[in-house]
């Protein structure tokens, strides 16, 4: 037989050119077929001529038949306790690029109907010895088909499907009316009238006389219109019709073999008709006892497609399944695939046996999923409108709910790793049980019917819409995790909330209680009933909030309750009745810049008991976590230990300790000190340091030593017997009489060969210069840091000589004061000294003694750095020196040219700083400190030998002059070498401190060198050097003299 076949479109659309197919469904035996299994099958070879604009093309296809390729290698099942069941399975072609094309197997079987005209094939060649090559190595043919839609390229699946049985009660007897339903637009009801009144057709089955009047198939089907979606190429193609006697008998027919476009013509074959008169008869009666309407398909000759007493016709989509109102479609225990189902108040049942369907999504707008039916594994599932009862099983993971309600008819009628979506509707338990994987969106949930509880159980999600009781008892709400589970809505049910796994986030309301177990956290920012932390964790807010609690809260011991903090806030729970507390408080804190500071977690109408421990992570190192408690509170205290920093110097450790009880006392609000808490390793012991002020207390090391060389200078006119040795560090000399007085008894200046000095009462006057440097090492234990001073002045004074062995005076003096702390700052000193001496001889003997007065100018400059604050800080102060000094020896002849004048030596100098604060020029002064007054008083003592030499004869500008050498040598130990100050920070209300300087060396070695130049009888000049030195200090000082008598 030779059919005219127009191009085929398929072929364009192939997506990739295909090496094996795949044959499933309702079969007996599976199977992948390649090329060398199609070929070994028994073949045919069918002509067909391709019509390509006005010109013919003749093709021969060559291949197995589909029918004898399912029945004859893969087996078609059937129930053999169903009448001709093979009718009620299509075949479903499907190629490479998606394109399907059903085929009814009562169209394909030669025993109803294919013998009669070219079957289908699943062709390998299309000419003799020619393979397939741009349609793949098989494609299917449809000899009937004059345009070629039925033919599919690159075949990758054939699938048998068994038809879903459309239940009801099936009575027998005669029909007085059909229904026409499914994918139609205008689903109907025909009885005789409706159907007469349409155009009719005269069908001759083939293999009889007999014929048989009524309305073509495909014309009926076209009043109502069949549904088609214009998103699909030749969708009608995918669609086929069940008819259903009023036995309950059932076949099918594709739409594609009665469409004129796609199937036989009034030209080429007979339609399928629904004849309603039989011969010619009497419409209606005529046709006996096969009712006012039978289904006839002419090809037939078996009879076994046509229906009698046709009651309904049911247009399937193999791509698109529906369920119309009042219509029930059984899956009778078969696996079903689409590409989409819509319940639209129908119901889906399976009898039988479990039954399955599976698309990529599912429409539910009300109806009922009855037992054994599954919709899923896989696709979305949407419940959009209606009521949706759920007796059978959604195993799809994706649902969605945008309106209507989701009910169920059982337990866990949802699949336990559902994922369900809520954009309104409602999702309704009916007092059953159900396990969720995450619950999302808005709407509301019911959960208990009017006599049952229902219990919901969830890992996870954000649900903001409501959970309800709906009924007279109360259902409940199990969290399982893993993930958190957060509610934003008013949830109103009053059975309990049970937390096992995961976080519960309340960020809305919940009246229920709330047990916490082992594994299961709380948290939110909303309110909950009471609540019990059994095992599990307490965690108010979102990471950081507050959660209200409208009851009471009991942890038992085996609880926790974890609050994290951030520099400003941190969690905290309040609860309106009763908190009984144990287990462990756990925090975390955030990361940040934190300070020393109190935040209150936990408050209460009354608190019994306490938590059991602490346990803190993300302290910055110098703050540690405590609790406190009032009858009401809970506390979370950072405390500063900063003073617990292991090796702390004793200044660091001052001020360590200060500020912590500046914080601790509650008073600390400087944010500038935030760099020493989290600092790194090694960073906190030099920011104490600077910060400890300690350049105030080198102030009275410096003065000390400049007020000694004044005292030196007074007691030290360097002529007549009263040179002097002036001692570095505030140590003088008190005037020891030289070798040209005494070198024998009773010889003159002159006799012992110098221009001796004006004698007898008389005044003289002198002055100097002098100047010193020197340092002060650090001491380890105290932290004191290694401390430089410096000096310069000059003096001048005047003499009066009451007799030859006694002389009083009086001096001034001015000059600056420089010292330094190593890596802590820069202090001077602006000087003005005053002074009375005096000296008196008895023979070789003397006693001197001075008394001076200063007054000091003071100022100080220090930087400090702690983290990323920096201050420049200046202080400034007037201080008031008081010194005085006395001195006694005795001169002995050691050899003829030298003397030697053993002595004994006291001082006592007190300098007194009034109270004073520093300023920062910038305005910051985080770090700055108030200074307390301070008196600081220093007692030395002295015990060594002084050395004058013969008055030599020397030749210079002057003429004749006379020199005389002078040294000393002498220990002095000093009886108060400690430096202190009492400060305080400006902005740190009650930290206060006591810092160490560097102290003087309680004992030093002086040596003292020097020259005096007598010019004349009136005049003389001098120069000398002075030492002191100890094991941790060292001082240089120099002076220069003149001195004029009258």
């Amino acid at each position: 037989m030779t059919s005219v076949l127009a191009t085929l479109p398929c072929a364009a659309w192939a997506q990739g050119v295909t090496s094996s197919f795949t044959v499933g469904g309702n079969v007996t035996t599976p199977q992948t077929f390649k090329l060398p299994q199609l070929q070994a099958l028994p073949s045919l070879a069918e002509n067909v001529s391709f019509i390509a604009g006005t010109s013919t093309t003749n093709t021969t296809f060559t291949g197995p038949t589909l029918y004898s390729l399912l029945n004859n290698t893969v087996g078609i099942k059937v129930n053999t306790s169903v009448k001709n069941d093979l009718l009620n399975n299509v075949v479903i072609a499907t190629g490479s690029d998606g394109y399907q094309v059903v085929y009814s197997l009562g169209e394909l079987s030669p025993s109803f109907g294919a013998s009669t005209g070219n079957p289908d094939l699943v062709a390998y060649a299309n000419a003799p010895g020619q393979l397939l090559t741009t349609d793949g190595f098989a494609r299917t043919t449809a000899a009937t088909d004059t345009k070629g839609g039925r033919y599919v390229s690159n075949v990758q699946s054939i699938t048998v499907e068994h038809i879903p049985t459309l239940t009801g009660t099936f009575a027998g007897g005669l029909s007085t009316s059909f229904t026409v339903t499914g994918q139609v637009t205008a689903p109907a009801t025909f009885n005789l009238q409706s159907l007469a009144a349409m155009p009719a057709a005269t069908v001759t089955p083939i293999g009889g006389t007999t014929t048989y009047t009524g309305v073509t198939l495909w014309n009926l089907l076209s009043s109502v219109g069949v549904t088609t979606n214009p998103n699909i190429k030749n969708n009608i193609l995918q669609d086929y019709v069940i008819a259903t006697g009023s036995d309950g008998y059932q076949q099918t027919v594709s739409l594609g073999e009665i469409n004129p476009n796609f199937g036989p013509t009034t030209t080429t074959t007979s339609p399928d008709i629904i004849a309603y008169s039989m011969d010619g008869g009497t419409p209606g009666t005529s046709l006996g006892s096969n009712g006012f309407a039978r289904l006839i398909t002419p090809d037939d000759v078996s009879h076994g497609r046509w229906v009698s007493n046709l009651i309904n016709l049911e247009v399937f989509d193999v791509s698109q399944w529906q369920v119309a109102a009042a219509q029930i479609i059984d899956l009778g225990n078969f696996a079903y695939s689409t590409q989409g189902f819509t319940l639209n108040g129908g119901t889906l049942t399976s009898t039988g046996g479990p039954g399955s369907l599976t698309a990529p999504t599912y429409t539910l707008n009300g109806g009922l999923i009855d037992s054994n039916a599954t919709l899923g594994p896989t696709g979305n599932l949407t419940q959009a409108s209606g009521t949706t009862q759920l007796k059978g099983t959604i195993s799809t993971s994706n649902v969605m709910i945008t309106g209507g309600s989701l009910q169920l008819l059982a337990s866990n009628r949802l699949t336990a790793v559902t994922n369900l979506n809520m954009t309104g509707g409602s999702f309704d338990l009916n007092g059953f049980g159900q396990t969720l994987a995450t619950l999302n969106g808005t709407g509301s949930v019911f959960l208990s019917s009017g006599t049952t509880s229902g219990a919901l159980t969830v890992g996870s999600g954000t649900f903001g819409g409501n959970i309800v009781n709906h009924g007279a008892t109360a259902g409940g709400l199990t969290v399982t995790g893993p993930g958190i589970l957060t509610l934003t809505g008013a949830n109103t049910y009053t059975g309990p909330t049970t937390v096992n796994g995961g976080t519960l986030a309340v960020n809305g309301s919940l009246l229920s209680a709330v047990t916490v177990n082992a594994g299961g956290i709380l948290g939110g920012n909303g309110t909950v009933g009471s609540t019990t932390i059994a095992g599990g964790t307490l965690s108010a807010g979102n990471s950081i909030g507050t959660l209200n609690i409208a009851g009471n809260l009991t942890f038992t011991p085996a609880g926790s309750y974890l609050v994290q903090v951030s520099p400003s806030a941190a969690d905290r729970t309040n609860v309106t009745g009763t908190a009984t507390l144990a287990g462990t408080v756990q925090t975390q804190l955030q990361p940040g810049t934190f300070l020393p500071r109190s935040y209150t977690i936990l408050t209460a109408g009354a608190i019994n008991g306490a938590f059991g421990s602490l346990s803190s992570s993300g302290v910055p190192t110098g703050l540690a976590a405590t609790l406190s408690y009032t009858p009401t509170i809970v506390d979370l205290n950072l405390t500063s230990v900063l003073g617990q920093t292991a090796g702390l110097s004793g200044n660091q450790g001052g001020v360590a300790r200060a500020i912590d009880t500046g914080f601790n006392t509650g008073n600390g609000a400087n944010g500038a000190f935030s760099g020493l808490y989290g600092a790194v390793p090694g960073a906190v012991p030099p920011a104490l340091t600077q910060l400890s002020g300690e350049i105030a207390t080198g102030a009275p090391t410096a003065t000390f030593r400049t007020m000694g060389q004044f005292l030196g200078q007074m007691l030290d006119p360097f002529l007549d017997g009263r040179l002097g040795d002036i001692a570095p560090g505030g140590r003088a000399d008190g005037g020891t009489p030289h070798y040209a007085q005494a070198a024998n008894p009773g010889m003159t200046a002159s006799d012992a060969g110098a221009p001796p000095l004006a004698s007898g009462q008389g005044w003289a006057s002198w002055g100097t210069v002098y100047g010193a440097s020197g340092s002060v090492d650090s001491v380890g234990g105290t932290g004191s840091s290694t401390l430089s001073t410096s000096n310069v002045g000059g003096a001048g004074g005047i003499d009066y000589r009451l007799s030859p062995t006694m002389l009083v005076g009086m001096a001034v003096g001015g000059g600056g004061t420089d010292w330094s702390v190593n890596n802590g700052g820069t202090g001077h000193s602006d000087d003005v000294e005053g002074g009375i001496y005096g000296v008196s001889r008895f023979g070789d003997a003397y006693v001197s003694g001075a008394f001076a007065y200063a007054h000091h100018d003071l100022s100080t400059n220090r930087t400090v750095l702690v983290g990323a604050v920096s201050d420049r800080l200046t202080g400034s102060v007037g201080a008031d020196h008081v010194a005085g000094r006395v001195e006694t020896g005795e001169r002995f002849q050691w050899v003829p040219d030298i003397g030697i004048t053993p002595y004994a030596a006291l001082q006592v100098q007190s300098l007194s700083t009034p109270g004073h604060a520093e300023t920062d020029r910038s305005g910051l002064a985080a770090f700055a400190l108030n200074y307390a007054g301070n008196t600081t008083t220093d007692t030395t003592t002295e015990l060594g030998a002084k050395f004058d030499s013969q008055a030599y004869p020397v030749i210079g500008p002057f003429g004749e002059t006379q020199l005389i050498l002078h040294g000393r040598a002498a220990w002095s130990h000093d009886f108060s070498p400690t430096r202190t100050s009492l400060a305080s920070f400006q902005n740190l209300p009650n930290a206060s401190f006591t810092v160490t300087g560097a102290p003087e060396a309680s004992d030093a070695a002086l040596l003292s060198a020097g020259a005096e130049v007598r010019l004349s009888k009136t005049m003389a000049l001098g120069a000398k050097f002075d030492g002191a030195f100890s094991g941790r200090s060292q001082v240089f000082a120099g002076t220069a003299v003149l001195r004029i008598n009258w």
